[in-house]
């Protein structure tokens, strides 16, 4: 089961946001369970990574929502964000943390299904999808959401996940077609970077996960090409 994150401190549009996903939940079938904090503090404070899509309040006491995000995001880089506020305009910042998008006050049902509908499909695509590696370790599951970026080296790959390194022999071409579409894209002959782990891109340079891996000049093009498209499609 998804379960759903309110941060929010006003109590009113907390109530509106859960009949929402209730609404959503018995309309859609589809099970969905839902955490309320009243302030961006409590939430972070309580963080267990417990929760797979985050509706957060902009505008709020003690700690607002991008100082907010920008904690959440030292845990989870990837969870599905989506900003809550009165005002447009606050939530043009959202990009410096990855929000996937916003919603802004009042908030109508139709608009919210269809930004709810997004969120899901990247939890699904993403934590559903698991792949097996036979590496020098033996053969190992990793999740899809774990694999930050695949390193190719004197006939070996290195794949760097959140948690470790796995070292197998095989060439990238042959690596990659196991992958998802559009959600891996090679950033030189060596690199090929989850593109859900950007964190910045500048110049020649990308960074996933603290790391700074460098853009070759003939895969640039093609590079920024998928990575707009994954951008402007939600991650999905």
């Amino acid at each position: 089961m998804i379960t759903i994150a309110i941060v929010e401190d006003d109590k009113k549009s907390a109530k509106i946001l859960q009949d929402h996903i209730l609404r959503y939940s018995e309309e859609k079938q589809e099970p969905l369970a839902v955490e309320c904090f009243e302030n961006g503090l409590n939430f972070i404070s309580d963080y267990k990574a417990s929760c797979d899509i985050v509706l957060m309040d902009i505008e709020m006491p003690h700690m607002n929502g991008l100082d907010t995000a920008r904690k959440l995001r030292e845990f989870d880089s990837q969870i599905p964000l989506i900003f809550i506020t009165n005002m447009a305009q606050y939530a043009i910042n959202g990009y410096e943390v990855q929000a996937l998008d916003f919603m802004v006050k009042p908030i109508e049902y139709f608009n919210f299904s269809l930004k709810l509908d997004k969120a899901l499909r990247i939890c699904k695509k993403l934590h559903g999808y698991q792949i097996y590696a036979p590496s020098e370790q033996g053969t190992v599951k990793i999740d899809i959401a774990d694999l930050v970026y695949i390193e190719s080296a004197k006939h070996y790959l290195y794949l760097h996940t959140v948690q470790e390194t796995f070292r197998l022999r095989s060439t990238m071409g042959d690596f990659i077609a196991q992958l998802p579409p559009g959600h891996f894209s090679c950033c030189s002959k060596s690199f090929c970077v989850n593109l859900e782990w950007i964190s910045r891109f500048q110049g020649n340079c990308v960074y996933v996960n603290g790391v700074e891996l460098s853009i070759s000049r003939s895969y640039k093009k093609s590079f920024i090409d998928q990575m707009t498209t994954y951008i402007n499609r939600g991650g999905n």
